[in-house]
Order: structure tokens, then sequence, then C-alpha cells
């Protein structure tokens, strides 16, 4: 139900908009330098944000997030720019253009996430200064960074950072989305999720591997773990639909992690199901996973899943014996440049190149992004600790979050969306705290339960 009818932008300046945007797009176009393909997908924006205009704040917005979570976990992109990206910055626009109602009160941004994003964003702009002349990983196989519009990749890259991460958190806020919407996005971006590992089957993949609509076969891997992870959370649920989602999503999950040969998205997924026992507290469904968990080893005893490319990888197969030494040699690049500027770091120009994030994030952002990372995760388990235990979305999504900074040992995850946006959905929506509240945190106009961040 709409808060409360469109507003009178809406009604009076879709055509001034359509003309000015025009303009403007044509205008960007010179001046940045844009691809064709990037300016048609642009113009092509036009009139599908006017539309959007005239649906409605809640519903334009509504959609807006359920696309680009759609797009998040199945990452398409055209040029540089993601298609999930093209629907983020159009709800900032209509955010922007069509204001909330003043009944309907914003939540209190997650501060101990911003702070600690915001430290590793000024570790990276110090280590800018210090980035070295020659090429710190001569033995990366992931190749480096392009320039972001007019801004060098030393530069550019914490603007991605940023806005993958601290912008995505703001502009999902600024929705505000119920707590219905957020389920219906998280629908969303496993049905993405799903969709990317189905089209794997048909498509031949890169590095001789399936990798669905990713760029790699190990981010598909990642992000079915990931999806697999949220698929359990509405497996429990409790309701019909929220099951069928679940168990759809899981088994397209395990199948996307077993076609895709990505290794590490197999520990990602257990310790991401260990992380939700723990926030369920509840031995009745944990006896549940442990003869699911059972049952699983059975069925790898006598062989099932033995000729899949993850089972094949796992058991050191050639391509994985030439993989373990390439990692082997980029990880002694990286301990190299951790060794003489661990103080400062070299700048997240060079984020993606250590396949470590915790070596990582030391290599790009020094002391003052390892600080920052501790931070974002240790507001995170407070988050999981805080959660109630029938707030099962919720533990779900900050357990895939959590089992991917502990199992990061391999791979850079960064500001990819498939991870920033289901936890800024889950951050935006509040967690639902069983203490009295004061009256400051009480919406007055509101007899609702009141749902506020931890």
């Amino acid at each position: 139900m709409e808060l409360r009818g469109r507003t009178s932008l809406a009604g009076s300046w879709p055509v001034y908009f359509a003309v000015l945007t025009a303009v403007a797009v044509v205008a960007a176009s010179r001046l940045l330098h844009l691809s064709k393909s990037l300016e048609v997908l642009i113009a092509v924006s036009v009139p599908a944000l006017v539309a959007l205009l005239l649906l409605g704040r809640q519903r334009a917005l509504y959609l807006c997030i359920i696309v680009a979570a759609f797009f998040s976990g199945a990452p398409i992109k055209v040029g540089q720019l993601n298609i999930s990206d093209v629907f983020l910055l159009v709800a900032l626009t209509l955010a922007v253009l069509l204001p909330a109602p003043v009944e309907q009160s914003a939540l209190r941004p997650a501060k101990s996430v911003l702070a600690g994003l915001a430290l590793l964003i000024v570790g990276g702009f110090v280590g800018g200064f210090f980035t070295p002349a020659g090429n710190p990983f001569p033995h990366a196989f992931v190749p480096g960074p392009s320039k972001l519009f007019f801004f060098p990749p030393r530069w550019g890259e914490i603007v991605r950072f940023a806005y993958g991460t601290v912008g995505v958190i703001l502009i999902v806020r600024a929705c505000r989305l119920t707590r219905a919407q957020v389920e219906g996005a998280l629908v969303g971006f496993v049905a993405g999720a799903a969709v990317s590992a189905m089209w794997a089957f048909v498509s031949p993949g890169t590095l001789a591997r399936p990798a669905g609509f990713n760029a790699s076969p190990v981010a598909l891997g990642w992000i079915s773990a990931f999806a697999a992870t949220i698929g359990i959370g509405f497996l429990l649920a409790g309701r019909r639909t929220a099951k069928i989602v679940g168990v759809a999503t899981v088994l397209v999950s395990c199948a996307g992690i077993a076609i895709s040969g990505t290794r590490s998205a197999v520990p990602l997924l257990l310790v991401g199901v260990l992380i939700i026992q723990f926030g369920l507290r509840s031995a009745r469904r944990t006896f549940v996973f442990a003869l699911l968990a059972v049952t699983a080893f059975g069925l790898a005893l006598v062989g099932v899943g033995s000729d899949t490319e993850v089972v094949q990888r796992l058991g050191g197969s050639a391509g994985a014996q030439l993989s373990n030494l390439g990692r082997a040699l980029v990880r002694q690049d990286t301990i190299e440049v951790v060794k003489h500027h661990w103080p400062t770091g070299i700048g997240m120009e060079f984020l993606f190149q250590p396949h470590n994030l915790l070596l990582g994030v030391i290599a790009t952002s020094g002391l003052i992004g390892l600080v920052g990372f501790v931070v974002v995760g240790v507001s995170l388990v407070r988050r999981l600790v805080a959660t109630p235990s029938d707030e099962v979305l919720t533990l779900a999504v900050i357990s895939g979050a959590l089992a991917t900074f502990a199992c990061a040992w391999v791979v850079n995850v960064g500001w990819e969306h498939w991870l920033w946006l289901p936890l800024a959905l889950i951050l935006a929506s509040g967690t639902r705290r069983r203490n009295v509240l004061s009256d400051d945190d009480r919406d007055p106009t509101s007899a609702h339960p009141v749902y506020v961040p931890s």
C-alpha cells in the first residue's frame, strides 16, 4: 500500500525531466567519452525513469531494488558498468526526486559497519601515496583495474570500493523498504544466482570451466554458496512459499558450486551453515542439520557427485595443482608487499591481485584498513548475536557474509555487489530487539512493532 499518493513531481515534471536528462546524457557522453553501448543504455533508461516516476515512490524504488538484486546474483556487465549499478543509481535518483513522506521515518544507519568501511577507504587513500614504481605482483593472474572515467586506477578503485560498499548501503537505506520488500529483494537475488547457475550448464564459460553470467567460475561458485546460505534462511522461514524458494535455491546453488569447480565455495557454504546454527540457538534445528550433514557425507563416500568439477579439483586434479602453484607465487608476492608496506599499504589499485582477503587488506590499506576490516567483522558478529532466532533471513545473510570473510584466504571479494547488496538490505531493515525500547527509539505515529538497527 502506498504511504501517500503520487507526488506533484511525478505528475508535473516527467516531460521536463526527460528533456533535461537527454541533454545531460549527450553532454556527459561527450565529456566522459563513453562507449556507444553505454550511451544507448543510458538513453534507454531515460523513458524508463519517467515511467518509474509515474508509478509512485515506493513501488518504483521496490522495483529498482528487486532488479538490482537480481543482477547482483547474475552480474551481467556492459563495459565497466554492472547492470545492477544502473538500477541502484536510478533508485538513488528516484529517492532524491521523490522524497519520502514525513511519517515514513528512516532507520538509523549501521554506524559501526560504515565506520569500519570508512577506515578501509582512508587506508586505501593513504596507501595510494606509497604505490611502488614497479609491478608489486609480477605473478598475478588477475589483470589490473582500468581507469574509472577520468580517475586513474590508483584513485578510481577507491571510488569503486566506496560506492560498492558505503554507497550501496546508503542507497538501500534511502529507499526505506519494508520488511516484506527486503524479503522480496532477497528473492530477486537468489533468483538471479539461480539463473546464472543454470546458464552455466549451457554456456562454455572461461578457464575451461562454466562461469554462468560471471566473469570467472570462481565468482559463480562463491555467489552460489552465498545464495545457498540465504536459501537455507528461506527454508527455515516457516512459510510454504518461502520453503519452496529455499529448496529450489539450495538445490540449484549446490549444482552451481559443483559445475563451477570452485573448491573454496565448499567451505564457504559449510561455515555459513555452522554460523547459522549458532544464530538459531535451536537444538532441534541443529540436529536436523547434523542429520543432513551425515547423509551428505555418506553419499560422498559411495561416490555420488565424484565426477563433478568441484570434487575432481578437491581431489587434486592437474588443473587444481596448476592453480595451487599460481596462487602460491601470488601469495609470496603479497607477503613481500606486506613486509615492506604494512604500515601504509600501497593503495586499492592492487586489492584484487592478492588471492587472500586479509593479506590483501593489509597490503593495500595498511594498519588503518586492517582496523577497519576488524571493525566490520566484529560489527557483523554483534549483529548476529543481537538478532532474534526467528529472524532467519537476517541470520542467513549475516552468516553468509561472515563465512565469506572467514574463507577468503584464496580470493578477494572487495566491493562486489553479490555480497554487499544483500548485506545492505539486512542492515537497512533493522533488527527487532528483545528489550523494551526507549521513547527515542519508538515511532510515535505507529502502533506496530518497531525495528531499529543494532
